[in-house]
């Protein structure tokens, strides 16, 4: 009889999962026509007519992906259905991190858990700053195709990354050389689609190199000297790239890269120091307790690595000419809040037992857990606000 019971009890939570996921996916689906049909709604207007234009300098292998399927459906249909895929499995990805690496294994909690993560926003204060997604640094922006693949990548990237770096922890034990290759693979992946990962992530994953170089004096050098070199297809990816978008470009739409100490986050936010707070504020609390960790727990490590990382370059670069606006140095930023969530509410459950035993303690894990619903009820509010008002700029 408790067999059943259980049995009935998984049931009906993948039941509500299932729910969960086609209530997401129906909403994403929704703001994707929406761009689709209004060209200053989003970027997905733009990205499709640079698919269906054969001598464009576009880049991305979604617009490879996306010229194969208007040439074999000549629909946007298939398109936005290939895109809520691919948040959905983003998602999927977020809550197998939960339950792989934290105490949270129940299917439907560690799921509700990857959902939030996927749409936090910033604390939205409009007395601080007057725009949900532009000037601060949001995770739960849904205007950019390119940005959703990535976000995606970087879960699955995340997976198989610490998963090697715990069985390179025994020195002893034999090079991981398939989730070598599979890490390789997903890299270059992941560039092709928006080199910002890899200029996120590939700065990571050289210091951490150096850290464990450095914590096991030199041994194990062969078997990190492997790791660094599942880099190199995707630095390889990242010169075209940049050939594409800054070389030979047409009169009035030449372009380049510049140090530009806060000019990204100036055009838009009124107070750019707030509007960081806004966007770190859950983080940032349990960071405050958990500095140690940083170099102890590496999913931990790594995601502040990668965020460290993506701030440095939103704040201090720019590009030049017609996109000198567009912000293209913040995307970094946006596509690591999902990991970085993720792992602040598993740092702030695995701290729990000493939290609670300290009346401070107590006070901090509700104040985070307050401000974790906070940022994921602006970020649920803004999908809302998305469908009502037909476009991302609020």
């Amino acid at each position: 009889m408790q067999t059943i019971e259980s049995r009935r009890r998984v049931r009906s939570q993948y039941g509500v999962v299932a729910l969960l996921y086609a209530l997401l996916g129906a909403a994403v689906a929704r703001m994707l026509l929406i761009q689709a049909a209004d060209p200053l709604a989003g970027d997905f207007a733009q990205h499709l007519t640079s698919a269906r234009n054969p001598q464009g300098r576009e880049y991305s292998l979604f617009t490879i992906l996306y010229r194969i399927m208007d040439g074999l459906w000549h629909s946007d249909l298939p398109i936005v259905l290939f895109l809520v895929a691919m948040v959905l499995t983003g998602v999927w990805l977020c809550g197998l991190f939960f339950r792989r690496h934290s105490p949270i294994k129940n299917v439907l909690l560690s799921s509700v858990l990857g959902i939030a993560c996927y749409c936090v926003d910033p604390i939205f204060l409009p007395w601080l700053n007057p725009y949900r997604v532009l000037g601060v640094q949001a995770g739960g922006v849904w205007h950019n195709p390119t940005l959703l693949g990535i976000k995606t990548m970087l879960m699955a990237l995340v997976l198989v990354y610490i998963s090697i770096c715990e069985q390179m922890e025994d020195l002893g034990a034999p090079l991981p050389t398939k989730k070598l290759l599979l890490f390789c693979a997903l890299l270059t992946v992941a560039t092709w689609i928006k080199p910002n990962l890899a200029m996120s992530v590939e700065p990571a994953i050289a210091f951490f190199l150096l850290f464990d170089l450095c914590r096991h004096r030199g041994k194990g050098f062969w078997k990190l000297a492997a790791l660094a070199a599942t880099v190199i297809p995707s630095l390889v990816v990242i010169g075209w790239q940049f050939m594409v978008s800054f070389t030979n470009a047409p009169a009035g739409e030449e372009s380049g890269i510049t140090f530009a100490l806060g000019m990204e986050i100036i055009v838009w936010a009124r107070r750019p120091v707030c509007a960081i707070l806004q966007s770190l504020a859950f983080p940032l609390l349990v960071l405050a307790f958990s500095v140690p960790q940083v170099f102890k727990d590496r999913k931990y490590g790594f995601a502040w690595a990668i965020a460290g990382v993506a701030y440095l370059e939103h704040l201090c670069l720019a590009e030049t000419g017609e996109r000198a606006g567009d912000g293209n140095f913040s995307w970094g930023v946006q596509m690591v809040m999902v990991y970085l969530f993720a792992v602040s509410v598993i740092r702030l459950v695995e701290d729990w037992p000493w939290l609670k035993q300290r009346l401070w303690g107590r006070g901090i894990a509700a104040a985070g857990a307050v401000l974790f619903l906070w940022h994921t009820f602006c970020g649920v509010q803004y999908i809302v606000l998305f469908i009502l008002n037909k476009g991302y700029f609020m």
